[in-house]
């Protein structure tokens, strides 16, 4: 089975939704090492926090496989979520805990790994250098582009899409992002579907899959010179959205590790991404339990 290693930082989310307030551990890699380790994929993390922020470690399923790099603050995101599940109002301490290629060069020289799914939420997370030299080792590199389109404004987190973003995206190989990222990157106001996955893909990543909540997905295979539309399995009730996209990467890479199609990722990935949104636990299916969901549809 394929190796996949996971990196970006662990950080205290304050979830804000029909007036409630709740206290949480969040990041990218929290969200996915819950999958992976319910799908019982192999996988290990790299994360970042503060030493007095270790017990947010202990809500992780598998605390084995963290390896850990400390800082002095630790990331802290608020979500605020309005009526409407798709949009949401963040605000962050944008604290600055880069990765550097001497934090994770010992855990590389003593692992194999095929693939890294990089979780960046903010753009000093993970330099360029550092992809690069991962990118240098022959990993496979899949990353979520949100986190170096965020800015700090007014106290809000708003998206900008960075001068270097060319450069990053020339060094991705599997690209996941939204449509209002989409939109971000190539500077246009309305998502025109087919032409703007096509324009995107001219920037470097052979595949792109791009979610669009409610509407589903798009993935885009240059390989396969196609783009396949995915549907989005509703939510009987949305319990808590964050982190549902963390969910849909981790969840279409554990398939595209199993050597499934695009299509069968991509289904696969949206019926996760359901089943996660539906409880306030964390998540615990199994591979054969999402499996027997979609069947029950088809």
């Amino acid at each position: 089975m394929s190796r996949l290693l996971l990196i970006g930082p662990v950080c205290k989310d304050i979830i804000i939704q029909n007036n409630k307030k709740t206290y949480k551990t969040g990041g990218a890699i929290y969200y996915q090492s819950h999958i992976l380790e319910s799908f019982k994929q192999d996988y290990e993390c790299i994360v970042t926090l503060s030493k007095k922020d270790i017990n947010l470690l202990n809500n992780f399923p598998n605390t084995n496989k963290i390896n850990i790099i400390y800082k002095l603050e630790t990331l802290c995101f608020v979500n605020e979520y309005a009526n409407n599940r798709n949009y949401r109002i963040q605000k962050s301490n944008m604290v600055k805990n880069p990765i550097t290629i001497g934090d994770i060069k010992p855990i590389l020289k003593n692992n194999k790994f095929d693939y890294v799914l990089l979780g960046p939420l903010i753009e000093t997370d993970l330099p360029l250098k550092t992809i690069k030299f991962l990118k240098d080792k022959n990993l496979k590199i899949c990353m979520g582009i949100q986190g170096y389109l965020r800015k700090l404004k007014n106290k809000k987190v708003i998206l900008e899409s960075p001068k270097y973003i060319n450069e990053l995206l020339d060094m991705i190989d599997i690209l996941f992002l939204d449509e209002t990222e989409l939109k971000t990157i190539l500077k246009y106001k309305n998502f025109k579907n087919e032409i703007d996955v096509l324009t995107l893909s001219q920037l470097g990543p052979p595949e792109i899959i791009i979610t669009q909540a409610s509407n589903g997905s798009k993935i885009y295979s240059k390989e396969n010179n196609k783009i396949y539309n995915i549907p989005a399995f509703s939510a009987k009730t949305v319990v808590n959205p964050t982190g549902s996209g963390d969910t849909y990467m981790a969840a279409f890479i554990c398939e595209k590790l199993n050597k499934k199609s695009m299509i069968d990722c991509g289904i696969f990935a949206s019926m996760t991404c359901k089943e996660k949104i539906e409880t306030e636990k964390n998540f615990n299916k199994t591979r054969a339990c999402i499996k027997k969901r979609i069947n029950k549809i088809n």
